[in-house]
C-alpha cells in the first residue's frame, strides 16, 4: 500500500467528487493508500476545511482521520527545514520522512529544490501524475 503525505491544497480539491484529483481522495477512503498526517498537518488541514464553512465536511473529514485504519500519524521529532521559501510547508516534508512516505503530493513549485538534495530523498509528485501513474 503507497503511502502519501498530501498538502492542503491537493486535499482540499481532492475532496471533492466533481473535481478530477477526487481519485486520490478515493483512494484513501478504498483503503488503497495511507495518509500520513502529522498534528501540524490536522492543525492545517483542520483550518482549511473550516474555513469552507461546511461543518458536515469538516466533520465527516476529521472523523475519517481519526477512524480510518489506513490513516497514520506520524510524530516528527526531527525539524529537517529543507524548504526555506516557505518555510510553513517543512511540516508536510517532515512527515513525509519520517513516516517513510513513498510520494508527496503537491502542485507548490516551492517543493523543486527538494530534488537536488540527495539525502534524505523524497519523492515530490503532481496529483495529475500520481492518479496517472498508480491509480489508472
Amino acid at each position: 500500500m503507497l503511502r502519501l503525505v498530501v498538502d492542503t491544497c491537493v486535499l482540499l480539491q481532492a475532496i471533492s467528487s466533481r473535481c478530477p484529483l477526487h481519485p486520490i481522495f478515493q483512494a484513501v477512503l478504498d483503503r488503497r493508500c495511507t495518509l500520513l498526517i502529522s498534528n501540524e498537518i490536522l492543525t492545517e488541514y483542520t483550518e482549511a476545511l473550516g474555513k469552507l464553512n461546511n461543518r458536515v465536511l469538516l466533520e465527516s473529514v476529521l472523523g475519517l482521520m481519526k477512524w480510518a485504519v489506513n490513516i497514520e500519524y506520524i510524530d516528527p521529532h526531527y525539524r529537517f527545514q529543507l524548504l526555506h521559501i516557505d518555510a510553513d510547508d517543512n511540516k508536510f516534508v517532515d512527515c513525509a520522512i519520517c513516516g517513510n512516505a513513498d510520494f508527496l503530493i503537491t502542485e507548490d513549485a516551492g517543493y523543486a529544490v527538494l530534488s537536488a538534495i540527495p539525502f534524505p530523498k523524497i519523492n515530490i509528485i503532481s496529483p495529475k501524475n500520481f492518479i496517472l501513474l498508480h491509480l489508472t
